[in-house]
């Protein structure tokens, strides 16, 4: 019987030959590889492409993303774009923003009224608005696009902001999904990051969500925190998996002070070293696979009869801007400050700031500032690399026979598949090849081997002059 995730650990040797920045792949290519200019007549064209085929198939599905980047207080770790302040009159300015955004993008897709089978609120912190602002953010989407009886919607939710009534207010708004971050419960680590949360709040959130009925909670954790040790974070894990959560995101602490200048106050001698992270790794992928959940790509888990399991096991899972999403295949339309949208062939990124993002609204003028139409190599690396990091496979040789390329052409690319395959994380059933168990814990690393924009020199375009990435490992 072959060896499970829970039972293989990478050795320190192997992290440190390939713990190298890299892609988290959420999209191909990367946001830094983005050409430096994107015309809007561009997006346009995509948004009446997606009119048109609403109309002609009117069971066409959408994703719909709103980004709300707001925060009261300033975690240390965190890379996000957001603003922090405790000005709430900027709410309703802001949901009037994103309320325009949605008429001009609704104007631009045309007669078709686009079903939305899968909706999510991030940030920042969504909850950071009142009620009546969520509720008019919502009424704001409904006015535009048709929302499913039936659809997936979630929220990200802080449990120190996020008080009852807004759980309430959100229920009767249609959400079925929480996520929210605990990063890790110790103290002293809480401390190092500048985010102090109790068990009692995040407890408190998990149980009321239950009481209305809301079926699926994800939590977030991190490891290689400052101040983290093997025990204070199987204490952690212990403790998320006593709340019962449906889903768990466990990522790699992405240490970027030279780009994050808030990280700066962290001390690097505080920072588990490199042996400490890999067990502080390994310990996560056996305490929850023990638990019950099963490994999902290269970072989440969630429980056996969660529908992210199913996705996977069927075949209808895929990795996009929201992470782990279980509509394959969807065209996904996003609103607000940086949010990114992906119609056909196009990715679309609104203005970062929020401050920015506004002017161009109020201007009269379409937020997308960067965005990329694939070229068909693009799409078909882009199908590889979405194909290793949901479900750690994939056919070589069909990829071949249909379409005429061999992806192993390079000598990059075969010197590194022999060197994957060397150290046991990779392996060849026939033409497919097959990340191995111990492979998971790399699969960004073999990703990279497909990316033909890491072959290239970085981009030196004005808005991301260095590509800088988060350690695969």
């Amino acid at each position: 019987m072959p060896p499970t995730i829970a039972s293989v650990t990478p050795s320190a040797a192997l992290v440190a030959k390939y713990g190298r920045p890299g892609p988290r792949y959420t999209s191909y290519p990367a946001v830094p590889y983005w050409p430096a200019e994107y015309p809007v007549a561009s997006w346009r064209e995509a948004l009446a492409d997606l009119g048109r085929e609403a109309l002609a198939d009117p069971s066409h599905g959408v994703s719909l993303y709103v980004h709300v980047p707001f925060c009261e207080k300033r975690c240390l770790f965190c890379a996000c774009n957001v603003v922090v302040t405790r000005k709430h009159e900027r709410g309703p300015s802001y949901v009037d923003t994103v309320r325009r955004e949605i008429d001009d993008v609704a104007d631009a897709i045309g007669d078709a009224r686009v079903r939305v089978s899968q909706m999510h609120w991030g940030g920042g912190t969504p909850t950071w608005l009142t009620s009546d602002e969520l509720r008019s953010l919502q009424a704001a989407v409904a006015s535009r696009f048709e929302l499913l009886p039936d659809r997936e919607q979630s929220i990200e939710v802080d449990p120190r902001v996020t008080t009852l009534a807004q759980l309430d207010a959100l229920r009767e708004l249609g959400v079925n999904r929480l996520s929210m971050g605990v990063q890790d419960t110790d103290p002293a680590v809480q401390r190092a990051i500048a985010r102090h949360q109790s068990v009692a709040q995040t407890a408190g959130i998990v149980t009321h969500a239950r009481t209305l009925g809301i079926d699926g909670i994800t939590v977030d954790i991190i490891y290689g925190l400052p101040e983290q040790t093997l025990d204070s974070f199987r204490r952690t894990i212990d403790t998320v998996i006593e709340l019962g959560v449906d889903r768990v995101a466990v990522y790699n602490f992405a240490y970027l002070p030279e780009r994050v200048k808030h990280q700066r106050a962290i001390d690097p001698a505080a920072l588990p070293d490199a042996d400490t992270r890999v067990e502080l790794m390994c310990t996560a992928s056996e305490r929850f696979a023990a638990a019950g959940y099963d490994m999902i790509g290269m970072d989440h888990f969630a429980r056996h009869d969660d529908e992210l399991a199913r996705a996977r096991r069927d075949g209808t899972m895929q990795r996009n801007f929201m992470g782990y999403t279980t509509r394959a295949g969807q065209d996904l339309l996003a609103f607000g400050a940086s949010a990114i949208s992906r119609v056909g062939r196009d990715f679309a990124q609104n203005a970062k700031t929020a401050t920015e993002y506004a002017e161009h609204v109020d201007a009269g003028r379409s937020p997308v500032v960067a965005g990329m139409r694939l070229s068909d190599d693009d799409v078909l690396r882009e199908s590889v690399i979405a194909a290793l990091m949901c479900y750690g496979e994939v056919d070589l040789g069909r990829i071949a026979r249909e379409h005429g390329v061999d992806l192993l052409a390079s000598g990059r690319a075969r010197l590194a598949i022999e060197a994957l395959q060397g150290d046991g994380l990779v392996r060849w059933r026939g033409e497919t090849l097959v990340v191995t168990d111990l492979g998971r814990y790399f699969v960004r690393n073999v990703a990279m081997t497909f990316d033909a924009y890491l072959d290239g020199p970085a981009p030196t375009v004005a808005r991301a002059p260095t590509v800088r990435f988060s350690a695969t490992v």
